[in-house]
């Protein structure tokens, strides 16, 4: 994991270093989605690490969830009476294979609402992030999986 960020941040370090340019391309989002697809291209189909979120605010339609990612989103991470920040992992095939899945809950805040916050295709203005925070609860939660091919205890 260490060398695919270190080789994301290598790659990108001239653009973000480029001087009278404010914005350089390079979010959170941008960053998280280059190292897992550099950690999972590197691990040649032995784990996998995908960002996903929930429909309602996904904007690359290459992180949609999948059905096993939506079903622990919806009966789970939708629940009031789940525990914030409680990972789930559980024995489940991935691409026909068995697989120990870990799914990991994470929280929009209002920085991130910017552009997960609105309807899709458009940026949501700052004022509307600001209401889109009231719903900071299982509905701002963006996961990340990881699998193996053998199955582990959980």
């Amino acid at each position: 994991m260490l060398l695919a960020i270190r080789s994301v941040m290598d790659e990108a370090q001239p653009s973000i270093n480029e001087p009278g340019k404010d914005f350089k391309g390079f979010l959170p989002a941008v960053f998280a989605a280059r190292v897992a697809g550099r950690f999972s291209e590197s691990m040649e189909g032995k784990a996998f690490i995908k960002l996903t979120a929930p429909m309602k605010y996904l904007r690359n339609r290459a992180n949609r969830p999948d059905k096993w990612e939506r079903r622990v989103i919806e009966n789970l991470f939708k629940d009031p009476d789940y525990p914030r920040d409680k990972p789930f992992a559980e024995n489940f095939k991935h691409r026909g294979r068995s697989a120990y899945r870990l799914i990991l809950p994470e929280y929009y805040k209002e920085p991130c609402l910017a552009c997960h916050g609105g309807s899709r295709g458009k940026r949501t203005s700052p004022e509307g992030a600001k209401r889109a925070d009231a719903c900071e609860s299982w509905a701002g939660r963006s996961v990340s999986r990881f699998m193996t091919d053998s199955p582990m205890d959980v």
